[in-house]
């Protein structure tokens, strides 16, 4: 499935038609599929750069960057909910999962009398 963004239409003038960035072998493997120009691991390779190289650093800087701040965004999310997690005590972790409302969420840190 290709969620939007998945596949930017590159900027005329860069002489990139697509370009695909992301971590997901699958979704990689979609946008060479589809035809994109560039498809970078963005594990492995600086997606500004690998962008810049293709089109002679006349790619879209804008959008590579936005991918590369999309990543450090969900790195520190990521950091945010291990931390949360490992000082949280696993009842009420899973206290939060099943709940269906913001009021159970905020009863799964009581305690229970």
């Amino acid at each position: 499935m290709l969620f939007p963004g998945d596949l930017d239409p590159g900027d005329a003038r860069s002489g990139i038609r697509t370009s695909r960035t992301g971590t997901r072998a699958s979704r990689l493997a979609m946008g060479r599929q589809l035809g994109a120009d560039v498809v970078v691991d963005s594990r492995q390779t600086d997606p500004v750069a690998a962008v810049m190289a293709a089109t002679g650093d006349k790619g879209d800087k804008a959008a590579a960057e936005k991918q590369q701040a999309s990543v450090r965004e969900w790195a520190v999310g990521l950091k945010f909910i291990e931390t949360c997690t490992r000082s949280t005590p696993k009842s009420v972790v899973d206290c939060g999962l099943k709940a269906k409302s913001m009021e159970e969420i905020a009863r799964c840190d009581q305690p229970e009398s």
